[in-house]
């Protein structure tokens, strides 16, 4: 199974429209904090939270646009890549005989008509392999 790059993309419009506008608010106070006097600081401390939501959201933009998922399903593994770009930042390999239930479930959809995307989530559980001596 193979989820490509830029298969989400209302959802990274989203996030990138919160991030310009949190982004532009903590501009504008930033702004108006250097010429204050005494009441910028007050406006330097209440733009904090808003430049680190202005931060999350365009992490979460490039993340959402740059992320793919190949999972690959051999007879005695599975294997498990998730890259951002081209980078690998999540690798795992599983031998068939630790696994006890695979699924894959709906976890919502976007878009509308005949443009509907379906979202999945997968689920590996790993069986516990115990030996007892006695």
């Amino acid at each position: 199974m193979t989820f490509p790059m830029f298969r989400n993309k209302i959802l990274s419009a989203f996030a990138a429209l919160f991030a310009a506008g949190f982004g532009f608010a903590s501009y504008s106070m930033i702004g108006m904090a250097l010429g204050g006097g005494g009441f910028g600081i007050f406006i330097g401390l209440f733009c904090v939270p808003f430049f680190l939501v202005a931060v999350v959201a365009s992490f979460a933009t490039v993340y959402l646009l740059f992320n793919n998922l190949r999972v690959s399903i051999q007879r005695d593994q599975v294997t498990v890549l998730r890259r951002l770009m081209f980078m690998p930042i999540f690798y795992r390999r599983l031998r068939a005989s630790n696994l006890s239930h695979l699924s894959l479930k709906r976890s919502g959809s976007t878009g509308g008509g005949v443009d509907v995307a379906g979202h999945f989530r997968d689920y590996l559980e790993q069986g516990l392999n115990v030996e007892s001596r006695g």
